[in-house]
């Protein structure tokens, strides 16, 4: 392609152009009405069913502390812990502490996430616009608006889902260095660099961009602003490097040794750098909707969008590539290299467009090889540059080709009618996938690995209102809830914002309520099916209603009037915390059992993220299995001989049920010890920080009256 038709293809201002003021600009944005437009369709894809959102273990955590936080009136020194089992920054926590500090409902943090993803895609429309021209604005804001990875993600909160309005800011904080040539922009660049990095590691391959910015923006730099930005560093990590300081950098160490792992080369980025643009992509095979049926024609509209963007990558870097012939005149003394580098430096709109590729392509050559799993949301630093691409790209085509066709408003209104079909799709494939989760028209367990699954935060919701409600009319003292790992810490969370105390536990085990205290609720986990069997076995249990779940098994709702079971075993009783009633046999399913029935002697109020557990330890149980792996047998038990019964809170009277397999004997050895969970606390600086770990107390071993720390109950 020849000089003379990139200019024109991507029309960019000579050097010395003055570009109109941030305010005219903004003013100039709010008159456009497209914008109005864009903002609505951002709005109506990002806040659509929002009570819908995920809300997992990752989502409780962060929300939790920032709860915390503001009601506890603590600082915060790390949150909750990454993929590579490191503590990440304490960012997300300070951000999510003001929709915590308005309201106990994670739905609000979720609101935030979606406003801050929503404002980005609004200022994309007002950079692109002022940098390459209102139509490329509106084709590249309206691209990234209807995008579905980008929707997906603006719709719950994590960590990294604050990256797309921070990011963008990033860029344009380099534009301004590199296009603009204003002064102090490092000084803004390099807190902003690190804030991105509090929120996933991954904006640390950003730094390619700020190096290029700081090559090709010369006039701009001074001494001070690398003072500036160093002390802006370091304000938004005191409290990060404090913790690091105290647990000797471990996280650090642990982020170098994971560096240092054996790589893997592939095209991996690339293909997930795809998916941001192709419609029919990972979260539609996850979603079955009734446009699946059409998943070739999105396919097809995703692979014609890709080459595009391909193209239009190679047209902008070729743009800011080759040196402009005014420019090249000027640098008649220079040849060679020095004088296209000249040429480069001194036109800031070829300077910035260097810096938009590296933005896109340095991230991604340098994921070639990688010693960790990449996922999509690791690609998130560079939204929304294939987007921008996209707009700056067909834009400059449909003007470029006004000067080399006789039809020219055919050609332009072509080009235009292209990029709104595949708006138009784009838009239809996001709002088939919103409208999938809503009806639950997924399988909860494709969202999750290890065997955990998805869970919405109106259906958690909802079935604790439901018991809620149902207390309060029932003039029911407590509420019982058991869960599984998928959903622990969410129901953990938002159990301590209802009404009538209530307490979850763990569904390896049942807990009950005082017989002489009356009837209580329960609440029992979509696949807590052992919990539900012993409810029935051992209390008498009245099903009220099951309670829909968004996907996969229902809530099971009992009001259940324990019964007192077995008489009291004085021989086998731990002092202070544990009375035995006795051990029965029983069967679930195919598997035999034996029921161990206690009452709780301790008392342990509900408190600030704070966990109970007695370990049961079956030492018959635990010396068959060591003689099954002594024999390497293939027949050998699977699991563990330790039993963990854990609850939020413990009631004196309370009654305990624990199952083991059961081994035949007539009677079974335990042993008992006594732990607290809680988050880890720390006083520096003689100040409170609260941590994303938690701090197990020392296992106390129970005893009985007389010393012994193992009980024998016999098997009726």
């Amino acid at each position: 392609m020849k000089q003379i038709g990139l200019r024109k293809l991507i029309p960019l201002p000579w050097p010395g152009t003055q570009l109109p003021s941030w305010r005219a600009e903004l003013l100039a944005s709010l008159r456009a009405w497209e914008v109005y437009v864009i903002v609505l369709i951002a709005a109506l894809l990002r806040f659509y069913r929002l009570d819908t959102t995920q809300f997992d273990d990752d989502q409780a955590k962060i929300f939790h502390m920032a709860y915390d936080a503001v009601h506890q009136g603590m600082l915060v020194a790390t949150a909750n812990g990454a993929s590579l089992h490191l503590l990440n920054p304490p960012a997300t926590i300070y951000f999510l502490m003001l929709p915590a500090a308005i309201s106990a409902n994670p739905l609000w943090g979720t609101v935030m996430t979606g406003l801050l993803a929503m404002v980005s895609v609004w200022l994309t429309y007002v950079v692109t616009r002022r940098y390459f021209g209102r139509p490329a604005g509106t084709l590249a804001a309206l691209f990234y608006a209807t995008a579905s990875y980008a929707v997906f993600y603006s719709r719950f909160m994590w960590n990294q889902n604050f990256l797309f309005l921070f990011v963008l800011l990033f860029i344009l904080v380099l534009l301004q260095g590199t296009f603009e040539r204003r002064k102090g922009w490092l000084a803004f660049a390099l807190p902003l660099l690190g804030l991105l990095y509090q929120f996933h590691g991954s904006s640390s391959l950003l730094g390619t961009a700020l190096i290029v910015a700081l090559l090709l923006s010369p006039g701009t730099l001074r001494w001070r602003d690398l003072v500036y930005g160093a002390a802006g560093l370091l304000l938004i990590y005191l409290p990060y490097l404090l913790w690091e300081c105290y647990t000797q950098f471990r996280d650090i160490q642990v982020l170098l040794d994971s560096s240092q792992r054996s790589g893997v080369v592939d095209n991996l980025s690339f293909l997930l750098y795809q998916q941001f643009l192709v419609p029919y992509n990972d979260l539609f095979t996850r979603v079955h909707t009734p446009y699946r049926s059409f998943s070739n024609l999105l396919i097809t509209c995703g692979t014609i969008a890709v080459v595009l963007v391909i193209m239009g990558g190679i047209v902008i870097l070729l743009s800011s590539l080759f040196t402009r012939v005014e420019a090249a005149q000027q640098e008649k003394r220079s040849n060679g290299f020095v004088r296209w580098w000249r040429a480069l430096r001194a036109d800031p709109a070829r300077s910035s467009l260097l810096v938009l590729v590296v933005w896109q392509i340095g991230p991604l050559l340098l994921l070639i090889n990688h010693s960790i799993s990449l996922h999509q949301h690791y690609l998130i630093i560079l939204l929304p540059g294939p987007f921008m691409a996209l707009g700056i790209f067909l834009s400059g085509l449909a003007e470029w080709m006004q000067f080399i066709l006789p039809w020219k408003k055919i050609a332009m209104g072509a080009i235009y009618a292209l990029a709104l079909v595949l708006i138009t799709i784009q838009f239809g494939s996001s709002a088939a996938i919103l409208r999938g989760f809503a009806l639950g028209q997924f399988d909860a367990r494709d969202w999750s690995s290890n065997l955990n699954y998805y869970n919405d935060l109106h259906s958690l919701q909802a079935a604790l209102q439901r018991a809620d409600v149902l207390a309060q009319q029932k003039h029911i003292a407590r509420i019982y809830v058991s869960t599984d790992n998928s959903m622990k810490r969410a129901l953990q969370y938002l159990a301590g914002q209802q009404h009538t105390p209530t307490t979850v536990f763990d569904d390896s085990c049942l807990v009950l309520p005082n017989p002489s205290s009356g009837p209580g609720i329960l609440l029992v986990g979509p696949y807590s099916a052992q919990v539900d069997t012993l409810a029935r076995q051992f209390g008498s249990a009245t099903l009220v209603e099951r309670l829909e779940r968004l996907s996969g098994g229902p809530f099971r709702l009992y009001i259940v009037q324990p019964r007192v079971q077995g008489s009291v075993d004085g021989q086998a009783t731990f002092q202070h915390d544990l009375q035995s009633r006795g051990a029965v046999p029983f069967t679930s399913g195919k598997t035999a059992l034996v029921v161990t029935r206690w009452d709780i002697l301790r008392a342990a109020p509900a408190s600030f993220q704070t966990s109970y557990t007695y370990a049961f330890k079956n030492l018959d149980y635990a010396s068959k299995l060591r003689n099954f792996v002594n024999n390497d047998s293939l027949n050998s038990p699977t699991k563990a001989s330790t039993l963990y019964c854990t609850a939020t809170s413990l009631q004196a009277g309370d009654q305990l049920f624990a199952a083991f397999p059961s081994i035949g004997s007539a009677a079974i050895q335990i042993q008992a010890s006594f732990f607290k969970t809680a988050p880890l606390v720390e006083q520096m600086l003689s100040m409170p920080f609260e941590t994303g770990t938690d701090q197990t107390s020392p296992a106390t071993m129970l005893q009985t009256g007389d010393g012994r720390i193992t009980v024998s109950i016999a098997i009726a």
